[in-house]
């Protein structure tokens, strides 16, 4: 228990730390909860209902997987488009990476950075601009303004 303690005072969890050393106590021995000292009625039927309605999760849960699904969906169809033209600009510019032509390893960098050009300047650009704009508006802004 004073390894949850310790967790919780390093945390910021103070006013909390009763209800993570019985979360421990449950982890340790989920079979038997009711026999934890201190565990109310209302939590052990919190945890028969995560056992026996294994799916009630809030809509919100729901929405932001499918939101999440669909993002990932656009980022994959954004890589195979890169990927996809990383497949005919080097014949089209004389950049060829294959083994025995001259230069191949200078053009095997280039293809990679011009591939990874959208990624780098994300990070590079979105992200610190986020964090120097982050005290002058709000979060939803500045994550909308970042993705631009």
């Amino acid at each position: 228990m004073s390894q949850v303690a310790a967790f919780a005072q390093r945390s910021a969890l103070g006013d909390i730390t009763g209800l993570l050393q019985k979360g421990a106590l449950v982890a340790q021995n989920p079979r038997n909860y009711r026999s934890i000292p201190g565990i109310t009625d209302y939590e052990c039927e919190q945890l028969e209902r995560e056992t026996t309605h294994r799916w009630s999760h809030p809509r919100t849960m729901y929405l932001t997987i499918v939101l999440c699904s669909i993002g990932a969906a656009v980022q994959g169809w954004d890589q195979e488009g890169s990927n996809g033209a990383n497949l005919s600009w080097p014949q089209q510019f004389n950049v060829s990476d294959q083994a025995g032509t001259p230069n191949a390893s200078n053009h095997s960098w280039l293809i990679g950075l011009v591939n990874g050009a959208p990624y780098l300047a994300s990070a590079f650009c979105g992200c610190w601009r986020k964090f120097a704009l982050d005290e002058r508006a709000d979060a939803t802004s500045l994550t909308l303004h970042s993705s631009i």
